[in-house]
């Protein structure tokens, strides 16, 4: 049997698909008491029996910024642009996209300005030199991870490792 914390995987697997206060109650209900673990420890966990939680958490960012390095575009054109280049992998609503956007404006990495777009008011969203610098280290962030999980499923040692 597969546990997280002590806990038994199918618990954490239900109770966290309705939100981490429905899974502290529906833990408690259950008896259990611990506090929820760290939510990405499970999710990685549920990666590995198959499921399929949000594929996007922690990478979001860098791809929303890495859509804006191609130049100023307001929201909708984000999802779109996103939409496309991932060739409807990643088909966000906006509900998903513009809190992002407002997270990573109030972080200094974008800044936005409204426009007139096609005859309509939009903002738009463009990296500072702040968000320009995070785009380059997170793709070599991105890009170390990749290596070092390419290496595990190829069962070799990345270089990096023998040095």
């Amino acid at each position: 049997m597969t546990t997280v914390s002590g806990f038994r995987l199918e618990h954490w697997s239900s109770a966290l698909n309705q939100g981490p206060v429905a899974a502290q109650n529906m833990l408690g209900a259950r008896g259990l008491t611990a506090p929820v673990p760290d939510l990405t420890l499970v999710l990685g966990y549920l990666t590995l029996l198959g499921m399929k939680p949000d594929k996007l958490k922690g990478h979001l960012d860098l791809l929303l910024m890495e859509i804006l390095a191609g130049g100023p575009a307001h929201g909708y054109a984000v999802v779109t642009a996103l939409r496309d280049r991932s060739q409807g992998v990643f088909d966000l609503p906006e509900g998903t996209v513009y809190p992002a956007l407002h997270r990573l404006e109030d972080a200094g990495l974008l800044q936005s300005d409204w426009a007139v777009v096609g005859g309509r008011r939009r903002r738009l969203y463009h990296l500072t030199p702040g968000g320009q610098a995070a785009v380059v280290a997170e793709r070599h962030n991105w890009q170390t991870f990749m290596a070092g999980v390419d290496a595990v499923l190829r069962g070799v040692t990345p270089a990096r490792a023998l040095s």
